[in-house]
């Protein structure tokens, strides 16, 4: 079988016999099939030459987590990466156009409305949706769809709560939501649960505190646009590694342990 190649595969011939320009050939023919194999067994973890370009929403309170776990994955993997903040409802169209490589992570609501991006299905980290308002009891003592609500502009996930509400407040920041709500200009306001402690780092949080339950907790995916197939099972692999591992759960410990806020989130 396969009789055109036989001639890679010389008998042994007596060294004396052989001139040098012969015992350069056999050795180099001999290197390139080792070089051949090892490459098919162990293949390069690098497959990306340029950095991928991964975009995040500029005001999404908890992908600041999630950029650290991206990003240690990546390295890990020896792919380079950019990453580039702009307004989350943008964002998410660049990266499903093939604009750019993929967004850092979101929820699974984006996917109906940007199905070029695929999910990496191994969910990197959590958020607890919840409701802060500077009444604690305001849910109790109020019908909802008479309150003023707030929420992040371009958040589709937050919306889902606020859908059948008609006086809701689009804010562009947690800094002006949080801010609205002290001042008496809104009743309450739906974000995730690190908002407040990121807000409380560099604010005075005053009377903003969360009230209730979460409102559902929600796992967080990382994307890339479907054009990088080729990394799917590299990047899912790796996501995998690092739950096993412990390694998510310990970049998550470090990052919230930076933060002073008031609420720590639940382990999930």
């Amino acid at each position: 079988m396969y009789r055109d190649v036989d001639y890679l595969f010389v008998g042994k011939v007596p060294i004396e016999e052989l001139t040098k320009a012969e015992v350069r050939m056999r050795t180099l023919l001999k290197t390139l099939l080792i070089g051949i194999l090892v490459l098919g067994l162990f293949p390069p973890r690098v497959v990306a030459k340029e950095p991928l370009v991964l975009l995040m929403g500029q005001n999404a309170a908890p992908l600041q987590l999630a950029v650290e776990i991206v990003t240690a994955a990546y390295d890990r993997l020896g792919i380079p990466i950019v990453i580039q903040q702009m307004p989350r409802a943008r964002s998410m169209a660049m990266a499903s156009v093939g604009k750019a490589d993929g967004e850092i992570a979101g929820p699974r609501v984006f996917e109906k409305a940007f199905p070029e991006l695929h999910r990496i299905d191994v969910p990197i980290m959590t958020i607890d949706v919840m409701v802060y308002s500077c009444d604690p009891h305001i849910l109790d003592s109020k019908n909802p769809s008479e309150l003023q609500w707030g929420r992040l502009n371009g958040a589709r996930l937050l919306a889902t709560f606020t859908d059948d509400y008609e006086n809701v407040w689009l804010g562009e920041t947690h800094l002006e939501l949080f801010g609205m709500l002290k001042l008496g200009r809104l009743d309450a306001v739906i974000a995730p649960r690190l908002a407040l402690q990121l807000y409380s780092e560099q604010n005075e949080q005053g009377c903003v505190q969360s009230v209730g339950a979460p409102l559902r907790t929600v796992p967080f995916y990382h994307y890339l646009h479907r054009k990088h197939g080729n990394l799917f099972p590299i990047v899912k692999s790796e996501f995998q590694d690092m739950l096993a591992s412990g390694d998510m759960e310990r970049i998550r410990d470090e990052f919230f342990g930076k933060l002073s806020g008031p609420e720590q989130p639940s382990k999930s």
